[in-house]
C-alpha cells in the first residue's frame, strides 16, 4: 500500500499498525487535511481513536512520542 509520505511516517510510528482498511481511510483524511491549506495552520495534530493508548500521544505534524 501507498501512503502519502506524511502519513507513512505516522504508520511507522504506531506501536499497534491499523487494519488496511483503516490505514487507508486515515491516509485518505490526512490527505483532505493537507489539501484544504489547513496543515500549515496547525502546530500539532491528534487523532485519539487509536488501538494502543501509547499511539494516541503521537503528533501527526511530527510524528514522534
Amino acid at each position: 500500500m501507498k501512503f502519502c509520505k506524511e502519513y507513512q511516517a505516522v504508520y511507522d510510528a504506531f506501536t499497534i499498525k491499523p487494519d488496511i482498511e483503516e490505514a487507508m481511510d486515515l491516509d485518505r483524511r490526512y490527505r483532505n487535511v493537507i489539501n484544504k491549506g489547513i496543515w500549515d495552520k496547525l502546530d500539532c495534530f491528534y487523532i485519539y481513536d487509536n488501538k494502543c493508548e501509547k499511539d494516541n500521544l503521537i503528533n501527526w505534524k511530527e510524528p514522534k512520542y
